[in-house]
């Protein structure tokens, strides 16, 4: 069998959750894994960027006020 290549407009988005607040963080995947969307969360800007250098995001949420690095 040879390979197939996937249409990258059928996949589903990948979003980057940025929250500290783990409750609104959980709310959010479950929300949009159920509507969906693939996604990976995080609770800081550390996080965040590690992520960003190893995936392609469709979109990001991003809480603008954190403890630490906003």
């Amino acid at each position: 069998m040879g390979l197939t290549m996937t249409d990258p407009a059928s996949l589903p988005a990948l979003v980057l959750i940025v929250d500290d607040d783990k409750r609104l963080s959980d709310l959010l995947q479950r929300f949009l894994g159920e509507n969906g969307f693939q996604t990976v969360a995080v609770q800081s800007a550390a996080e965040a960027r590690d992520k960003l250098d190893a995936l392609a995001f469709d979109i990001l949420i991003v809480d603008v006020m954190m403890p630490g690095e906003s």
